[in-house]
């Protein structure tokens, strides 16, 4: 049910208001394009719910839904979709910097695959090598690996069979306080509370390639 203020910001909110509406942009704006892609980031959401929502974004002219020979259903931003790129990114950001972060419940598979997708294809290895994570305190798999390869990074719950960098355990909530600059990289190695097996330059490569998040503070960089 709409508000109907006259004001701008009401008719803004009546659109996106909706739980996970911006998600599925945000998720749009990162390359996904396919159902099973956006479901995939996109934990917990009943297929359904989803379908639902993609139709209204198309409905309001944000997005485009088609199915081409018969493939599984596209969907991509229209112009107006793409114009909500500045403000995902501002909402990324001043979350990041005045809300208290989230402590439980964070899916590791989730979580590497945003890791994954802020990863720049400059700084990726010129051959294929893959991070094998085992996770602590996960209620999914507890193995994982970041395949790196000159085409990006894909996060999987299965062996890629490629080269292991170097492995590193940890828990889902310490990585996701790194990768988000909530603590520094170097500290996290200190206090142990992310393990890095190999040497001092595979690890260094390690932390370089899996960065920061896009939303931290410029102030607390990784080491």
């Amino acid at each position: 049910m709409r508000y109907g203020q006259h004001c701008p910001v009401a008719d803004a909110a009546d659109v996106l208001g909706e739980p996970r509406t911006l998600l599925i942009v945000r998720e749009l704006l990162l390359g996904a394009t396919t159902l099973p892609e956006l479901a995939a980031g996109l934990p917990g959401l009943w297929r359904s719910l989803l379908g639902k929502r993609l139709r209204h974004l198309s409905d309001l002219g944000l997005i485009t839904i088609s199915a081409p020979g018969g493939i599984p259903v596209q969907c991509r931003l229209t112009d107006a979709g793409r114009g909500l790129e500045q403000i995902v990114d501002l909402l990324g950001r001043w979350s990041q910097r005045w809300l208290v972060p989230h402590r439980g419940g964070v899916d590791a598979g989730v979580l590497l695959r945003d890791i994954g997708r802020g990863i720049e294809r400059r700084v990726l290895p010129p051959a294929p090598v893959s991070l094998h994570f085992s996770f602590g305190e996960t209620r999914g798999p507890r193995w994982w690996w970041l395949a790196l390869t000159t085409h990006g990074a894909h996060a999987t719950a299965e062996d890629p069979r490629l080269p292991v960098a170097t492995r590193i355990t940890c828990t889902p909530v310490a990585l996701a306080d790194a990768w988000l600059g909530h603590t520094r990289w170097l500290d996290a190695v200190k206090d142990r509370t992310i393990r890095f097996t190999g040497d001092r330059e595979a690890v260094r490569a390690a932390i370089g390639w899996l960065g920061t998040s896009r939303y931290r503070e410029p102030a607390a960089a990784h080491g």
